[in-house]
Formats: C-alpha cells, sequence, structure tokens
C-alpha cells in the first residue's frame, strides 16, 4: 500500500473502530479530532499503562506515564494557542513528536477531548503554577477529572490558590507546599474538608489547633512546627475522641530544632499509658495508596472508643508515624 491513502473513514463502522482501537495512543488522539464520529472510536475505557505527553496551547501540559496521568498549568513552548504537540519518550530519547493546529475549539474543548478518550487513571495529579491562568475558564474543566491537587511553592499568590482549592472541591488529596494562606478562616476551611489524603510541605505551616481540626484520613506534614509537649497533648486529645476521620499521621522534624531520640521519649509519652512494642510485633495497616504496609515495634495507646494507635518513631529521618489500626 505503499504511497496510497488508507480509506480509514470509508470503512465499515464496526472495522474502522477496530482499526483505531489498535492504533499507538498518540495517533488515536489524532484521529479523535477529525470528527464527532473518530472521537467517539476512539475512547479507550479502562486503566492501562500509557506513555506520551500531550501539550495544548500555551498553559497546558499532561504527561501520561504509566497509569497516572500528571497535569502542569505552565508556560509551554508551543508556538500558538490553538498549537498541540505530542511526544513519545523512551527513556531519555525522544521517539515520535507530532505537531498541529486545532482551531475552532477553547483551550478547555481541547483538554476535556484528550480527557474523554482516556477516562480511567489510577491518578490525576494537577498543579498550577501560573496564576495568570485565566480563573474564568474552570468551570468549563471539570472537577471530575482531577483527583490530586498539587499547589507549587512557586505559586505565591493567595487569592488564586484559594479559588482553584474551592473549584477542585472534589479531588481525593491536595498537596500544599505553598506559602500559607493570609486569611486563617480559609486555612481552617480547607483543612476540615474530608480529603482522602493531605500532605503540607515546609512552606505551609498549621497551627495546633488547625491540626486538631482535620478531617482527613492521612496526613502527612513536614517541619512539624509543634513542640513534643504538643505532639503529646494531640494524642492526648485523640485518645478523647478527637481527628476520628484519620488513619494516618506522619510528622517529619526539622533534625536541628529538636533532637526525636529515645532520651526524650518519656515527657512525649507521658500520660499515655503507652505499652512498649517489641520489634518482633508487627502492625499493619493499608496505606494511602491502598496497599497493606506493615511496621515492626512502637508504642501502643487506645482511645476512649477502644480504638488502637501505634506510633512508630523512624530515628534516622526525624519522622513519627502514628498509626490508627484495625487490628
Amino acid at each position: 500500500m505503499s504511497g496510497k491513502s488508507f480509506p480509514l473513514f470509508k470503512l465499515p463502522e464496526n472495522v474502522m473502530k477496530l482499526v483505531i482501537q489498535n492504533m499507538p495512543d498518540i495517533k488515536k488522539i489524532v484521529i479523535s479530532f477529525c470528527s464527532k464520529r473518530a472521537k467517539f472510536m476512539a475512547v479507550s475505557p479502562g486503566i492501562r499503562e500509557r506513555d506520551f505527553i500531550i501539550t495544548i496551547g500555551n498553559t497546558y501540559t499532561a504527561c501520561y506515564r504509566d497509569t497516572v496521568r500528571y497535569v502542569d498549568f505552565s508556560e509551554t513552548e508551543n508556538p500558538k494557542e490553538e498549537s498541540i504537540r505530542l511526544d513519545v519518550w523512551s527513556g531519555e530519547e525522544l521517539i515520535e513528536s507530532i505537531f498541529w493546529d486545532q482551531s475552532g475549539l477553547s483551550l478547555m474543548e481541547r483538554i476535556n477531548h484528550v480527557n474523554d478518550l482516556f477516562p480511567d487513571v489510577t491518578k490525576s495529579s494537577t498543579m498550577f503554577e501560573m496564576d495568570s491562568f485565566d480563573l474564568n475558564a474552570l468551570p468549563f474543566l471539570r472537577n471530575s477529572d482531577v483527583t490530586h491537587l498539587w499547589i507549587p511553592h512557586t505559586q505565591t499568590n493567595s487569592d488564586f490558590n484559594i479559588q482553584i482549592l474551592n473549584h477542585f472541591k472534589m479531588a481525593k488529596s491536595i498537596e500544599l507546599c505553598c506559602p500559607r494562606f493570609e486569611n486563617a478562616s480559609q486555612v481552617k476551611s480547607i483543612l476540615t474538608r474530608h480529603y482522602h489524603k493531605i500532605r503540607i510541605r515546609s512552606f505551609f505551616m498549621i497551627t495546633f489547633d488547625e491540626l486538631l481540626s482535620t478531617n482527613c484520613r492521612y496526613l502527612l506534614i513536614e517541619n512539624v512546627p509543634f513542640s513534643r509537649t504538643q505532639m503529646n497533648k494531640f494524642l492526648k486529645i485523640w485518645r478523647c475522641g478527637s481527628n476520628t476521620h484519620l488513619r494516618y499521621l506522619r510528622c517529619s522534624f526539622d533534625s536541628w530544632s529538636e533532637p526525636w531520640n529515645y532520651n526524650y521519649f518519656g515527657s512525649f509519652l507521658k500520660g499515655l499509658n503507652a505499652k512498649y512494642l517489641s520489634c518482633v510485633r508487627l502492625t499493619q495497616f493499608v496505606d494511602s495508596r491502598g496497599n497493606t504496609t506493615t511496621v515492626q515495634g512502637g508504642y501502643e495507646i487506645w482511645n476512649k472508643d477502644g480504638i488502637r494507635g501505634v506510633l512508630h518513631f523512624l530515628y534516622n529521618q526525624n519522622v513519627l508515624e502514628f498509626i490508627i489500626s484495625d487490628q
């Protein structure tokens, strides 16, 4: 068939769909923009490993890697707003690139178009690196397409960050790397939502009262600003029934602030009626990704409802893990 065009759109519908479904992902994307009929046939449901990068317009890049979609709203190298670029990589080597201009569709229509083609991913992580993004376009971007929302440290506009977080309330998890919001009530409003996971990086400091108000299942805090006395108080309040949704807390401490080693366990565990667990005692729990994880030893405490918590110290990392176990 060298030198001859392939009559794809003249094939019977079932044959045409079979041909499109057996195309590489980037070819499916190109074909799908030809017509509504082609798009319908290019839709590829199901979780499958993929490996390509698509850049749409001047502000959107999505990397499909394995079963995850990583989205970045930032300045791109596309020459025009109508431009679309598809890249296939193998390790550090660029295998293939396809460029074209897709006029007649808005940025959000093109983004939603591609998301429709690959509706099933294990995780969709989205990051906004530019506060010049037109927030008026957000209603046209489906919030159900975002499972993990990441606000980077470069994003310093509090009002913009709050609007992004408020739009994507359906996200399962959030990662706050940005500076703390200027409005304390807005901080509390975000932390009290029933997220699956919240990760708080060192730029975003929270207060002790805000820690008590969190409603997520998994909470990870870097460079924790709380003293041993405050952490001891938190555990005592947990024993009385606070933070009922919490299943895992991971706190990393600045190694230069307070040494978290064996000599300091006494004040940390004071009044908790904690029971020492030898290293042969194993505790299993389900992590935020749904995997079963096992830790050795630690200290065991119980709350008023008979729920078991295990304190596990990672000495060489200045990390405390608090595991709420159903065992």
